[in-house]
């Protein structure tokens, strides 16, 4: 029980902090995510041995591979991959995953939203560029017009969502789903 209440505390803490950070400066800085990170891997040591710190291990490199491809398309930013591999050496893989999953959900419902209430142009970290030149290139060929004379935008930084909100909703909800469940 006290794994868990130490979990929970610490999993609070992260997701709150990160996504103040997030929301506020549009980054989530080393600082909170080492620590964070660092901290899981105690826990699970300390709780379970090489075997709990091989499952805080394994968390972490999930977390940080699920966003990796994310990022190195400029769609997320580097706070947020090493957000999610703080995550998951806290938690270990299988709860980071169903946690991700329903995140990710939460952020594309929270992504349509903001285009329908017409915030305007709902943008990444970086804009989407090298797909956008194929776009564009493609649009262009068809239309001889560049693909904002013909009525699309291209996604541009500014209006951006923050990452760990829906992330950190997403997990946190998972992780309360699986103390409700005795799963932890």
């Amino acid at each position: 029980m006290a794994r868990v209440i130490s979990t929970a505390v610490l999993l609070v803490a992260l997701t709150a902090i990160a996504c103040y950070y997030d929301i506020k400066h549009g980054v989530i800085p080393n600082r909170i995510t080492l620590p964070f990170f660092l901290g899981g891997l105690v826990l699970n040591g300390l709780a379970g041995g090489l075997g709990g710190l091989g499952l805080g291990l394994a968390g972490g490199v999930m977390g940080i591979s699920l966003l990796l491809i994310p990022f190195l398309l400029h769609m997320v930013g580097g706070g947020d991959v090493k957000f999610l591999g703080a995550v998951g050496a806290l938690l270990g893989y299988r709860l980071l995953w169903w946690g991700f999953l329903l995140g990710a959900v939460l952020g594309g419902v929270l992504g349509l939203v903001k285009i329908i209430a017409g915030e305007g142009e709902v943008g990444f970290r970086h804009p989407l560029h090298p797909l956008w030149l194929v776009w564009d290139r493609l649009v262009q060929a068809l239309t001889e017009k560049p693909a904002e004379r013909c009525g699309f935008k291209e996604l541009k930084e500014g209006n951006q969502l923050p990452y760990a909100l829906p992330l950190s909703f997403g997990i946190v909800i998972c992780f309360f789903i699986s103390i409700i469940q005795k799963t932890v």
